[in-house]
């Protein structure tokens, strides 16, 4: 008789998919992901599944060494039953209201021509018109109300196709939701191959922390936002964009709070008064770093929140929390 845990693995790897078998490293950019998968062949054949937000013209399968890629058959997964109906309902519904918003900017152009006609009329008294400034003022009100009008509407309209790109993205990570199958021949029949591709749905952001002290001094400190890994991934950062030139620095991604880069500034101007913002400048950074959200902290004493613009290496910048 087999041991139980023999049998409870056996049946465990009947169940797992195969890409969750497989080892796989994602490597975050600041605009999309490379995502590299290894796997080996059964009897010089293997199959791939490539997910439908990858770029499908990005897929590379390169043989370990000693071994071929005798040939590749790529073709795409129809997604299922369930999916397929709600892409379907979501892309009609986007149709009809890109023709609303269509319909919706005639109507602002017509009431923007009509304000502005109304509003530039001489007033001219008349019997039928004894208040023409009372009648110049109706229309003018008129037509910016229905501008108002037109404008929430345009609101409504364009956040219903933010939530549908949002939706449409979600089902896109799905695993029943399509992509492409990969068919992969080699030669040795158990030689290892590793596949990879692009995925722009899959990204990372910097967060940073600046921290002053009353010795004119500030340690400004970066973590890493946005990094989503599946069972049995592995990730890094690359703080650049994918196309980015040169040698790429990787930082093992450890999770959310962990401080990827941590720099020491000298303070050149600071600005805190009760009504207005805490504003520090600083200069000397010994890198580049990219635009993001940032939390200031005075002394230990928490400051606001702000939007860090970036720096490019020994050049100064100024950081705002807390205010406008």
């Amino acid at each position: 008789m087999k041991p139980l845990w023999l049998i409870l693995l056996f049946a465990v790897s009947l169940a797992a998919p195969a890409d969750l078998l497989a080892a796989r490293a994602v490597t975050f950019y600041l605009d999309g992901a490379r995502v590299e998968q290894r796997e080996t062949a059964s009897k010089g054949y293997l199959e791939i599944k490539v997910p439908p937000a990858a770029d499908q013209e990005s897929l590379r399968i390169a043989p370990a060494k000693g071994g071929e890629i005798l040939r590749v058959v790529t073709s795409p997964v129809k997604p299922a039953i369930s999916i397929e109906k709600e892409l379907a309902r979501l892309t009609d519904r986007e149709e009809l209201l890109k023709d609303r918003l269509k319909a919706l900017s005639v109507r602002e152009e017509i009431f923007k021509s009509a304000a502005k006609s109304q509003s530039a009329k001489a007033p001219k008294r008349t019997k039928t018109n004894p208040e023409p400034l009372s009648t110049i003022k109706q229309g003018t009100d008129y037509a910016i109300s229905q501008l108002e009008s037109v404008y929430q509407s345009k609101r409504k309209v364009e956040k219903e196709l933010e939530q549908i790109a949002a939706r449409r993205q979600n089902l896109s990570k799905d695993r029943q939701s399509g992509g492409t199958l990969a068919k992969v021949w080699t030669t040795p029949a158990s030689i290892a191959v590793t596949a990879s591709w692009s995925q722009p749905d899959r990204s990372w952001y910097p967060l940073y922390q600046i921290r002053s002290d009353a010795k004119g001094s500030a340690v400004l400190s970066m973590s890493a936002g946005g990094v989503a890994t599946d069972k049995g991934e592995s990730a890094t950062l690359v703080i650049s964009s994918v196309k980015s030139d040169g040698v790429q620095q990787k930082i093992a991604f450890v999770n959310d709070q962990a401080i990827i880069v941590k720099e020491e500034f000298k303070i050149t101007e600071t600005v805190s008064t009760d009504s207005k913002p805490y504003v520090i400048s600083i200069n000397g950074a010994s890198r580049s770093l990219p635009p993001g959200d940032i939390t200031c902290f005075k002394s230990g004493v928490y400051m606001g929140k702000g939007r860090f613009n970036g720096v490019d290496a020994d050049k100064s910048v100024e950081i705002r929390c807390g205010g406008n």
